[in-house]
């Protein structure tokens, strides 16, 4: 089994010159692998023990790996990170006297045809078992023999939109070495295994393993920082259209559509959430376009059958078969069919988020979410090529991701027996151990769908959205981790997406805008949130020992921005995409002045990263840094208030021709303190009443909400809130990615309100660095009582049952051992203590 585990067992070296502790284990690799191309390996060591033992194995690979012992799958890896600071997992294994079989999958891939998000030096397999065993187990001193899996070809995928996940696969299983990770037996050319590379420990300088030119020679070992990703087999899906005919013309149809009962697709259920053009009625998939003709009942029901594991299902030869699955929920997993007999056929298996409106392939509209008569399928598909043989399983290298699922069985002159189909669901083991309730229905429907949507997004990394990109971004993930500090105490996913940011930094201090990436991109603005995202857990969870571990990173980010200052104190178009927000009227993203003039948003972004770093430095006693920002950030703001304040209009533009205004300029203008008294009462007017400002869509409505909060404008709130209310409706199960049409269904920074049902309409939030102290501001808006619990990094929940009675509070506050603080309340300040505290 995965355990945890801190310590690190590869040999380190203190200084370039040094030589490294003997170490049993080497990265290995087949050795006729041609250098630059795709290539799967397995990889076996057979051996016998004479008594039990307990035995500690690490294990890692470039760039995956699935480790096996007796035909039983031990786990998956490694945890996705970048050479200078490669993870590695560890297993504890229980081995019984008699004979074994070690045995992994290993897989390299070049260039585009890997995830962006996986980054590599070269391709390798690492075993290192500790112990007695450790020269009989480890790769590169174990008897490991190698075989090249050279069943996997690249299936070309079509996706509108930017589609950065890697490959599909057809995988010819006449090729495949059935048998590999529990047949001892197995027949192959097997060889020994090439030594690649010696093993290095990342607790060594990383900087140590670069050549001359600055490039990373070896992987640099670190022990994983996460649990072992959740994969939970599920029997599930309705069959939403079955089509069965020839499978050498290609014909669909065979006949008119059958009307029975049996097995209908659209199911009951479906009928009641489809559009009225569905009718209730039974649907088809014609070259993509689901329709009403040719349907068939029959094969409906068997595929039916088969989804819920109740008998399988055999495809005659000669046939041709097209099921539409919905998983009636979004879901990452690895597919999982299993099939007898049927040699020479073909299974395609694609995996959509959701139907499109039209046929041109480049059109993103997708309409209803729950619809799919009358709508396109498109998708990327995997094609397995079957051999024939019995209780064949077919899955894939990789998870995929999406709600609907297209599976096409085409048979040759032999029939096929699918005796079983399964996802196995795979992400981070991320559950809701918190609780929000209120009056307002709608609002609490749409938390599941917030929720799944950071469950999601949120695997070895967070992502940007699990299908067209899996990238871990710093403006997504900031609200992702501020939305997992309001569901769980599990703080182990931001803490390393926050040490992940930190290692990305360029020499001029500015991190990358995604990471890990094996195409690097830079958006400034994204470097100056990540500050803010420190500054989260600064607040939010008490491990000061981590912050202190980031605030050198947070300094060169925010030396890296004073290279961009103008003589008159502006920043001035740093160098990269100054990305902001999907604004219509902004094309790429910029906000007006960010390509090459100074923009008051990035200004003032900057000035709210140098406040809160002033305030991390202020705390750990570091006053002369403190000072330092504090200054900077006061010579900014003076520079941004002459530069952009328009006192006719009472309200900074973004640009300093005045030619264009945001809501988020004068947003980030509130959370800065950049104005005060009657010229902030104009500010705010303005943001709450102008009609021509340009709109937060939902990734920036996070800030604007944060304003909402600062000014009471809860009514305003409550308004932008009707986007989420309405998801349910539109057939989301998931958060989008920006205002429809939109590219992605599923995109976790769509999540945030989460966060501020806790933080903002509950208002609770911490009083003192690591969440020592707690200050409650409740802001209900339109709402007549909340009932919830959030955690606190003690361990301990926060409980609150509050109403509104009469135009007054009541209600009670539960507080942790140890935690007191205060409920403000028109005016008044009520003190909370530990325990109990009744709010009368």
């Amino acid at each position: 089994m995965r355990i945890e585990n801190e310590t690190n067992p590869f040999p380190t070296v203190s200084m370039p010159s040094a030589e490294m502790a003997p170490c049993p284990a080497r990265w290995v690799w087949h050795p006729d692998a041609r250098p630059g191309e795709p290539s799967v390996v397995a990889l076996r060591l057979r051996f016998a023990l004479a008594e039990a033992t307990q035995v500690r194995l690490h294990a890692s690979a470039d760039q995956r790996y699935e480790l096996w012992l007796d035909g039983r799958r031990l786990g998956r890896g490694p945890q996705r990170g970048e050479p200078a600071h490669w993870f590695f997992e560890t297993y504890l294994v229980d081995l019984e006297p008699g004979e074994h079989l070690l045995a992994a999958k290993a897989w390299w891939l070049p260039g585009d045809a890997a995830p962006m998000a996986q980054m590599t030096l070269h391709p390798g397999f690492l075993l290192l078992a500790e112990g007695e065993l450790a020269e009989t187990l480890s790769t590169g001193s174990g008897a490991w023999e190698a075989l090249a899996i050279d069943a996997y070809e690249q299936e070309p995928a079509h996706v509108p939109g930017y589609h950065v996940v890697g490959w599909s696969f057809r995988m010819d299983g006449a090729r495949y070495p059935w048998g590999w990770n529990s047949d001892p037996d197995c027949v192959g050319p097997w060889a020994a295994p090439a030594v690649v590379e010696a093993p290095v420990g990342g607790a060594s300088n990383p900087y140590y393993a670069l050549d001359l030119g600055g490039r990373q020679l070896s992987h640099c070992l670190t022990p994983a920082t996460l649990p072992p990703m959740m994969e939970m087999p599920r029997r599930l899906g309705m069959v939403r259209g079955a089509e069965s005919g020839g499978a050498e013309s290609g014909d669909a149809g065979g006949g008119s559509a059958r009307s029975s009962a049996e097995g209908g697709p659209m199911g009951e259920r479906a009928a009641r959430r489809a559009a009225p053009t569905d009718g209730g009625r039974t649907v088809t998939i014609d070259d993509g376009l689901v329709s009403l003709e040719r349907h068939d009942v029959l094969v409906a029901g068997a595929w039916q059958r088969l989804l819920a594991g109740r008998e399988p299902i055999t495809v005659p030869a000669g046939t041709r078969q097209r099921v539409l699955i919905d998983l009636e929920d979004y879901y990452c997993a690895y597919p999982e069919i299993v099939t007898s007999g049927g040699r020479g056929a073909t299974i395609t298996v694609g995996w959509a988020e959701s139907l499109f409106t039209e046929p041109d392939p480049a059109s993103i509209a997708k309409g209803n979410r729950d619809d799919v008569v009358g709508k396109y399928f498109r998708a990327p598909r995997d094609r397995f090529l079957l051999d024939g043989g019995p209780a064949r399983t077919h899955d894939t290298l990789w998870w995929r991701a999406g709600r609907y699922v297209e599976i096409v069985v085409e048979t040759a002159q032999e029939p096929v027996t699918i005796e079983a189909v399964a996802w196995r669901e795979t992400r981070y083991p991320l559950e809701m151990r918190s609780t929000f309730r209120c009056s307002d229905g709608p609002l609490d429907a749409a938390t599941p769908i917030m929720l799944r949507a950071l469950q999601m997004c949120s695997h070895e990394t967070y992502m940007d959205c699990p299908y067209y990109e899996q990238l871990m971004y710093v403006g997504d993930t900031r609200l992702q981790a501020l939305v997992t500090y309001m569901t769980t105490d599990d703080t182990r996913l931001p803490e390393t997406a926050n040490r992940l940011f930190d290692w990305s930094r360029a020499p001029d201090g500015l991190t990358k805008s995604r990471f890990p990436s094996a195409v690097p991109q830079v958006i400034p603005p994204f470097s100056l949130l990540w500050v803010g995202m420190v500054h989260d857990a600064f607040m939010w969870r008490d491990r000061p020992d981590l912050v202190r571990e980031w605030l050198p990173g947070v300094d060169a980010v925010l030396a890296g921005f004073r290279q961009y200052l103008s003589d008159e104190g502006l920043v001035v178009a740093p160098r990269g995409w100054n990305y902001c927000d999907w604004v219509p009227e902004w094309p790429g993203g910029w906000p007006p002045g960010g390509r090459d003039d100074a923009s008051a948003l990035i200004n003032l972004m900057y000035v709210y990263a140098l406040q809160r770093a002033a305030e991390m430095h202020a705390h750990y006693g570091e006053d002369l840094l403190g000072w330092h920002w504090r200054s900077l950030a006061a010579r900014v703001s003076l520079a941004v208030r002459n530069a952009f304040w328009d006192d006719a209009r009472g309200m900074l533009a973004d640009d300093p021709a005045h030619a264009h205004y945001s809501e988020h300029t004068q947003a980030f203008a509130i959370l800065t303190g950049l104005v005060h008294g009657e010229e902030r009462d104009r500010l705010v007017d303005g943001l709450l009443t102008e009609p021509d400002l340009a709109r937060a869509t939902i990734y920036f409505s996070h800030y604007l909400f944060e304003v909402y909060r600062a000014v009471g404008a809860m009514d305003a709130l409550f308004a932008r809130l009707d986007l989420w209310r309405g998801l349910a409706e539109q057939g989301f199960k998931t958060t989008l990615e920006k205002p429809e049409p939109s590219r992605s269904d599923c995109h976790a920074w769509g999540a945030h309100p989460i966060y501020h049902y806790y933080a903002t309409i509950l208002g609770a939030r911490p009083a003192a660095p690591g969440f020592r102290a707690i200050h409650v501001t409740p802001q209900f808006g339109p709402l007549t009582w909340v009932s919830a619990s959030m955690p606190h990094p003690s361990g301990e929940m926060i409980v609150f049952d509050l109403r509104i009675v009469q135009d007054d509070l009541r209600g009670r506050v539960i507080l942790p051992q140890g935690l007191s603080g205060t409920l403000a309340w028109r005016g008044r300040d009520l003190p909370l203590s530990p325990g109990v505290n009744d709010i009368a």
